[in-house]
């Protein structure tokens, strides 16, 4: 059986905390090739995305700060990764996921997905923050939450949830978050994980602050206002932006940041899995 291609896209709008680390952590793992959506990024984040697509292993395509129209711009890119980048299978992925293979590389666990299947299913795995927002969130970030930590209710940052990869279609539509693909008849498999989804989305008292700022301005822009009670789905990423027009994202931060007395008990629990590390993965 011949070696599968596989093609990332990737959303990012000044992220340079985590790019760096995202780009390579995926072209170690079985990525050919990431086509990257930079949303009016300024230097740092920017900057690495060109040294990517100068090394040619990524392409970028640049839209300004304004109107953010993330299902159009998921779709493209995906749509991109089938037509004109040969991928067999593409990862739709936020820069704060990092996909680990269950074995093997990300080529090698998708290659051997029988031909009927055109959707895997990814479970995602938090990192909660930590007291000490200093340095390489990969050397700070390394307890996972268990599937026995009580956090399935929506105002939860830990809350459970799946994403998907999926055989590439030049038709495919991404719905916002990478959660679901319509437009093409992709039959997915069941009962099968071979791929989990490292997620890291609150990585320093800052990068909250930044983030809760970015959401607000998008329910304003696009809902007219506050979210939590029309959508609670995406409770986590309101409270963020709460928390940002109130001038509290550092108290946010802290109320979820772990201590290294949190992380013992957690681990002893079993509700923290620990040293869990992205560059050991």
């Amino acid at each position: 059986m011949s070696r599968v291609k596989v093609v990332m896209t990737l959303l990012v709008r000044d992220e340079a905390d985590i790019v760096r680390s995202h780009l390579a952590f995926h072209l170690n793992a079985g990525v050919d090739f990431v086509v990257v959506t930079d949303n009016g990024s300024v230097a740092g984040t920017s900057d690495v995305l060109a040294e990517y697509e100068r090394a040619g292993v990524a392409r970028v395509l640049r839209e300004p700060v304004g109107e953010f129209r993330q299902r159009e711009w998921q779709s493209r890119m995906a749509r991109l990764a089938a037509a004109e980048h040969g991928a067999d299978w593409v990862i739709n992925s936020d820069v704060d996921e990092f996909w680990w293979p269950r074995g093997g590389s990300l080529a090698d666990v998708l290659g051997e997905i029988p031909g009927r299947y055109g959707v895997v299913q990814s479970l995602v795995r938090h990192f909660p923050p930590t007291a000490d927002d200093e340095g390489p969130f990969h050397e700070r970030l390394v307890h996972r939450l268990c599937e026995r930590a009580p956090v399935n209710y929506p105002l939860c940052a830990g809350r459970p949830f799946r994403k998907l990869v999926h055989r590439a279609h030049p038709d495919a539509t991404v719905i916002e978050g990478g959660h679901e693909v319509r437009g093409v008849d992709l039959q997915p498999l069941r009962g099968w994980y071979p791929i989990e989804c490292l997620h890291f989305p609150m990585r320093s008292r800052a990068q909250v602050a930044a983030k809760g700022r970015m959401w607000t301005a998008a329910e304003e822009k696009f809902y007219g206002g506050p979210t939590v009670a029309r959508a609670p789905g995406a409770a986590y990423h309101a409270l963020l932006g709460r928390a940002a027009e109130a001038d509290a994202s550092d108290a946010y931060y802290d109320s979820l940041a772990l201590s290294a007395a949190d992380v013992a008990a957690g681990v002893e629990r079993g509700l923290l899995e620990p040293d869990v590390r992205v560059r050991d993965a």
